[in-house]
């Protein structure tokens, strides 16, 4: 952690962190691995092209292969210590985000098996991950049940699971459906897209700029948060001076900070991608050439 903000400030070469991180591999306890894969999660969505992030994936599960094996397929016992429920847990979500067969194996054959009832709600929340990721038509019967839910935990739970999908179509309409859901829902949703295309969030959010003002326009603080959240991801200077004439057009009402905190976030982007992005992307391709025999 404290390598990566050295590198955000300029201070180290971005590489070091990258190779630091490989000890990683023979950690079995859940505090290093939740600081690890927290950062695997914010380098995937952070100004990475889809080849950059299959190099990133390669890393990341050459990273995981030991633990995966050691600690998912190995040790199935029902009666795990809480400590070890959860970093199998973490593990087989992070596996699965990075594409790694072991954890995909895992969740498969949990879903067809008599076990699965008998998982914990975190298991249980993997294999519905799994399925609305890779089932069309799991997902769209998800998406067809969203207008019958009515408690706000399950409503916050499919919103989840459906927003796993990286088709532009089928994010685009949850957009357009969480307009009509509670506040709390129409930022879970904001957030979640955006971590899978920040453009697509802004050109929703543009369009749709008079609802979202007319829900949140007078709260100071949820307006500012939304604001900062649908900008601070955005990583092109055409985009900085787009978001900039927007609201110099239209009223930010008092989510002015937001703004200002946004634009500030994209400078910082920009500056991220031109001192940094080459060394990281050589890096990922470097090792992805080295190791991809093991993942082909």
């Amino acid at each position: 952690s404290d390598l990566l903000s050295l590198v955000t400030a300029d201070r180290i070469d971005v590489t070091f962190p990258l190779e630091f991180m490989k000890y990683i591999k023979k950690e079995r306890e859940y505090g290093p691995w939740k600081i690890a894969t927290d950062h695997w999660n914010n380098l995937l969505s952070a100004h990475m092209s889809p080849a950059e992030q299959f190099s990133a994936k390669v890393y990341i599960r050459h990273l995981l292969d030991d633990v995966l094996s050691e600690v998912v397929l190995y040790n199935t016992s029902y009666n795990k210590p809480i400590k070890e429920r959860l970093l199998q847990f973490l593990l087989v979500d992070a596996g699965m985000r990075a594409d790694h067969p072991t954890a995909n194996e895992f969740i498969d054959k949990l879903i067809n098996s008599t076990r699965a009832d008998d998982e914990e709600p975190g298991m249980v929340y993997l294999m519905k991950l799994r399925r609305a990721v890779t089932d069309s038509s799991y997902w769209m019967d998800l998406f067809q049940t969203l207008p019958n839910l009515t408690d706000p935990d399950d409503i916050s739970n499919a919103y989840n699971l459906l927003c796993s999908t990286t088709n532009k179509t089928a994010l685009a309409e949850l957009l357009k459906t969480s307009m009509i859901a509670s506040p709390d829902i129409l930022r879970d949703v904001l957030s979640l897209v955006i971590e899978k295309d920040p453009v697509l969030v802004w050109n929703f959010f543009k369009d749709h700029y008079t609802e979202y003002f007319e829900i949140y326009g007078q709260s100071q603080f949820l307006m500012s948060a939304i604001l900062q959240k649908v900008i601070e991801k955005l990583d092109k200077q055409e985009l900085y001076a787009e978001v900039g004439q927007f609201f110099e057009n239209n009223d930010p009402g008092t989510g002015l900070p937001g703004v200002t905190a946004g634009l500030d976030r994209i400078n910082e982007n920009l500056r991220w991608k031109q001192n940094h992005r080459h060394k990281c992307r050589n890096f990922f391709y470097t090792f992805a050439k080295k190791h991809k025999h093991k993942f082909n």
